[in-house]
Order: C-alpha cells, then sequence, then structure tokens
C-alpha cells in the first residue's frame, strides 16, 4: 500500500469512528538513537484497534499486556489463586477493563526521504555570489 493509501484508509477511519482517539504506534527499531530531537515517519497501516498503558509502556496486544502483568505481580497473584486457571481468568478480566478502543496508525520509516543538497545550492546560487 502507498502513502496515498494509508492516508486515505486513516480518513476513512476517523469518518466511520470519530469519537475514537487515534494513536500512533512506532516500533523502536523504527526511530531508535537520541541522536535528534525529532524524526520524520510515514503514516502506515491504519485499523480499528485496542490499547492499554501499563508502567510505562503501550500494548496492542492483549497477550502481552498478561504476560508483563503476571511477570510484575507473579509473587502476589500466585499466593492470591490457587491456580493457574484462576490467574489467567484474573489476567484477561484485568485486559478487558485496560484495553479501550481506538484507531491505531502504523507510522513507518520514510519511503521517499531526499535530501536537500546545500552544497549544490551553496555552490550555484547567485544570490551567495
Amino acid at each position: 500500500m502507498n502513502d496515498n493509501e494509508n492516508k486515505k484508509d486513516l480518513l476513512a477511519l476517523i469518518k466511520q469512528y470519530p469519537d475514537l482517539p487515534v494513536i500512533p504506534m512506532v516500533y523502536g527499531e523504527v526511530f531508535g538513537g537520541d541522536d535528534f530531537y525529532s524524526y520524520m515517519g510515514e503514516f502506515g497501516y491504519a485499523c480499528k484497534g485496542e490499547y492499554a498503558t501499563f508502567g510505562e509502556r503501550v500494548y496492542f496486544d492483549r497477550e502481552e499486556f498478561t504476560e508483563d502483568v503476571y511477570c510484575r505481580y507473579d509473587d502476589s497473584l500466585n499466593e492470591r489463586f490457587d491456580d493457574e486457571k484462576k490467574i489467567d481468568d484474573f489476567l484477561n478480566g484485568l485486559a478487558e477493563k485496560a484495553f479501550r478502543p481506538a484507531i491505531i496508525v502504523r507510522i513507518t520509516e520514510p519511503s521517499d526521504f531526499s535530501d536537500f543538497d546545500v552544497e549544490h545550492y551553496l555552490e550555484n546560487s547567485e544570490v551567495l555570489k
């Protein structure tokens, strides 16, 4: 899908679900590093989905959310519940409360990142001569 199709899909979803928040989803490896204050991205695939926050993370996948909650609170959960099924039921109920509907938009690396040729401009500009 090209950038224009992605934008059209996003706009259609916004029209269809005007009350939902639009949540940009950026994978860490896309814009990793702290060399700059900001990075350019491009609209990728957009869909109606859901998200939850826990700690400093945002989740788009319930299973990943419940696994992280369990890892953080496993001792407490194992003391409170006497079997794995009860723990799973509790975690799934927690996810049901934590996840909120939204329009999720993947932000990807720009497909056309053409650098402005400053050297060419400096060498050929009549204003600078």
